[in-house]
């Protein structure tokens, strides 16, 4: 050749070694890769590194111990003898000038410092070939975002000319060296089977327009077409390394060497041609994990054919089929029009969501997010609160008239005078808030599906922000009163959010959508009482006395914060929102509806929806009063301070949002709504249990834990479900009454559990509580199936 060419070779990469420092470091440059997850959420990042980064590198560590030679892993071995073995090949046929040097994504040697290399040798002309047959975004996607990487520090001449090979799924000398080693591995060891498994990949990528999985099955037509020895029908197709709990493409690998062996198969061959190389995926998941799995489930004999490696076969046909030609000649076989080895077919079990799907439940997420932060910033500072007010008004003006109710309650049963008031009188309190949500959620609902959804979360939000303002200036038990009643009524826009919701998603994705509202509220929770607990610290009467003129009160500054956060929310909602609600759908007329509770039991005409109404009633009746009381419970029995009981918060939306997250999001459409919601049903009886028994810090958590385990599965799930009876037209009116009926059993649920509390003590209200939860799990086992009723009509 007139001039020099060089060859860059590039690898995923290994671990520096086994050691748990070095396959931290790997793993967290291997999972932050967007390409790899394609998520660059706040959520996966917490995952990944409070999650995953401190707990799995010990893990995986050992699985690299098994694959450790003590030197160097196979896939850097491997990797070096191929390009040895290239450079070896050229040089027999008097190629000298033309190098070859290898590179990995991740770790050494660097892409820089082998590019370099090539460079400073002279190069002019450079093939840059990453060892991924099957184009993947996971996998060549980000090759190529590692070399623009690498070009931000290592310059290339303008007289130097780059060539990317993006894939080679169907190169005769890749396909040829396969089969090659499959009728080797055939001809000796004589399997019943050859698996051909290739990596795993989200199927849900794949449906977006990836190519890999097509790749995939013309690599696996053009091996089997080779296949000698076995017949065509004992070839199947699978994927393995599955990665996080969203649908892979199927069937795994682990589960068709299961089903085999059910079907009596003794001996399987197992080949990998999504990789070159022999490494961590095959040397160590299938040669020795899933070999112990095959032949523990009755398998008897199990063969792992080698990977390509350095194979002469290989490295003559990459010479002839990759290095020589000219980019555009680089020859494909082509596609098997037929073939007689079995495709899998992937179907998608939960249709994925649209970018703008995506982008409008985002923004409600932060909308409910700041609205519950808002609402929950009071949560810590009820007790001391009304102490405050006490001391204050006493026997006068609203709150007298409320405590001498309470006195003269306690007279007719015959309770302690003053036993119990504040636990009450919280309860009176926190119901107000709830009555005007029950009474106004179906109104707003319904104004929505007239009016659209913007106009009406732009008011409510408006409105919140009215409620905080005067908050700020609640010197007297009245104003705050008065603050709480319009919060009540403005609070009603969580209705036509989740109508938001419902209008973006459909049948087999709602759920999934409504897990969003879960997550906002978990984290809601577990800002706002945070902030509320941080923020009563800050008194500014104390600092600023001359300000108590003007109403100022020691809780003003949760109150400012509430107040800032809303301003916040208008302008987001007014700015970033988009209407989710055409008007070619919206109704003729605004809704109304009785301000009488039992209208909303009436039946409704969809199926399903007035069942599973009353068992979000009486489901959040118990819960309501159970999560309300908290603060009163551990105040009572562990003195815990603001501060505490802010962290308690922390704790129970923590727990809800990983879970809703995590586990519900990923899985609902897996195990379905109404499996999922009597589970998270049947938790929360011990959950309340354990609440009424403790008397000890990790008794109360340990029941904190399994109530906000259940009710995470619980309310997205038996929201999804409602969405879900109802057809798109009416969304936001029935999606009303399901969220109103939720503000009813808020309203009566506090007071109801504060005057048990009262009455009987904490311990016999968690009991009963969690006896009277029986009766909506076993209202669940009628429920219809909402995919049955679906295919009904």
């Amino acid at each position: 050749m007139s001039e020099k060419y060089g060859v860059l070779i590039l690898q995923l990469g290994s671990p520096a070694s086994p050691s748990v420092p070095d396959v931290r470091q790997f793993l967290k440059d291997f999972l932050g890769d967007p390409r790899v997850v394609d998520s660059d959420s706040i959520a996966w990042k917490i995952v990944l590194h409070g999650f995953i980064l401190p707990f799995r590198p010990k893990k995986v560590s050992k699985a690299y111990e098994r694959i450790w030679d003590g030197e160097t892993f196979p896939l850097f071995k491997y990797t070096k003898d191929y390009a040895e073995g290239l450079q070896a090949e050229l040089k027999e046929r008097n190629l000298d000038d033309i190098q070859v040097e290898w590179a990995c994504l991740i770790g050494a040697p660097t892409i820089a410092e082998k590019l370099q290399k090539l460079l400073d040798d002279g190069c002019k002309r450079i093939r840059v070939i990453p060892q991924f047959p099957q184009f993947s975004g996971a996998t060549t996607l980000s090759a190529w975002d590692a070399w623009d990487k690498t070009l931000e520090t290592v310059k290339i001449p303008a007289d130097v000319e780059i060539e990317k090979i993006d894939c080679f799924q169907r190169n005769p000398a890749y396909i040829e060296s396969y089969a090659e080693l499959c009728n080797k591995t055939i001809a000796e060891h004589k399997p019943e089977k050859l698996v051909i498994s290739f990596h795993g990949y989200p199927t849900r990528r794949i449906m977006a327009g990836d190519p890999y999985f097509c790749h995939c099955i013309e690599t696996a037509k053009h091996i089997a077409e080779r296949i000698e020895g076995i017949s065509k029908d004992d070839i199947c197709i699978t994927f393995q390394s599955k990665f996080g709990r969203e649908q892979w493409l199927e069937p795994g690998t682990e589960e068709s060497l299961l089903k085999l062996c059910d079907e009596g198969v003794k001996s399987v061959a197992i080949c990998c041609p999504a990789f070159t190389v022999d490494c961590l995926e095959t040397d160590e998941e299938i040669a020795i994990e899933l070999k112990e799995v095959f032949l523990e489930a009755g398998g008897k004999s199990f063969f792992k054919v080698p990977c390509i490696n350095a194979e002469p076969s290989w490295v003559k046909g990459s010479v002839d089929d990759l290095i020589l030609p000219a980019k555009e000649e680089i020859p494909s076989l082509e596609i098997p029009q037929k073939t007689e080895v079995k495709i899998p077919r992937q179907i998608m079990k939960q249709r994925p969501m649209s970018p703008n799907t995506k982008l409008t439940l985002k923004t409600m997420f932060i909308v409910l997010f700041i609205d519950l932060i808002g609402f929950s910033i009071i949560f810590p500072l009820f007790p001391r609160m009304l102490q405050y007010y006490g001391s204050v008004e006493g026997d006068s003006g609203l709150f007298g008239l409320i405590l001498g109710f309470i006195h003269q309650l306690s007279h007719w049963l015959g309770a302690e005078p003053g036993a119990y008031h504040e636990v009450l009188f919280g309860g009176i309190l926190g119901s107000i808030y709830s009555i005007l949500q029950f009474v106004f959620a179906p109104i707003f609902g319904s104004l929505s599906d007239k009016y659209g959804r913007k106009p009406i979360l732009c008011f409510t939000v408006l409105g919140l922000a009215f409620s905080y303002g005067l908050w700020i200036f609640a010197s007297s038990f009245t104003l705050l009163v008065v603050a709480r009643l319009l919060g009540g009524v403005m609070s009603g826009n969580i209705s036509t959010a989740t109508a938001v919701v419902a209008d973006v998603t459909d049948r087999s994705n709602r759920s999934k959508g409504m897990a969003t509202v879960g997550i906002a509220f978990g984290l809601g929770f577990i800002v706002g009482p945070a902030i509320g607990a941080f923020a009563s610290m800050i008194d500014l009467t104390s600092l600023f006395p001359s300000l108590e003129a003007y109403g100022i009160h020691p809780f003003t500054c949760p109150a400012i914060i509430a107040l800032a956060l809303s301003i916040l929310n208008l302008w987001y909602v007014s700015t970033k929102f988009k209407e989710s609600h055409p008007k070619s759908k919206r109704g003729k007329a605004a809704q109304t509806r009785s301000i009488n509770p039992l209208s909303l039991f009436k039946v409704e005409a969809y199926p399903g929806v007035s069942l599973n109404n009353l068992i979000y009633f009486l489901y959040l009746l118990t819960f309501s009063g159970m999560e309300f009381t908290l603060t009163f419970l551990s105040f009572e029995r562990l003195g815990y301070t603001n501060m505490q009981q802010g962290i308690m918060f922390v704790y129970v939306g923590f727990v809800l949002s990983m879970v809703q997250g995590g586990y519900v999001r990923r899985k609902v459409g897996e195990v379905g709504e109404k499996k999922m919601a009597f589970t998270g049903m049947v938790l929360l009886v011990p959950g309340y249990a354990l609440l009424g028994f403790a008397h000890s810090t990790w008794m109360l958590y340990l029941g904190l834990f399994l109530m906000a385990f259940g009710s995470a599965q619980v309310m997205p799930c038996l929201t999804g479900l409602v969405s879900k009876y109802t057809p798109e037209e009416e969304q936001g009116r029935v999606v009303g009454v399901f969220r109103s009926l939720g503000a009813l059993a808020r309203a009566f649920g506090p007071l109801l559990a504060c005057f048990i509390y009262w009455h009987l003590g904490g311990m016999l209200m968690y009991l009963l509580g969690a006896v009277f939860l029986l009766i909506p799990i076993l209202m669940m086992k009628k429920l219809p199936d909402p995919n049955k009723l679906e295919a009904a009509s």
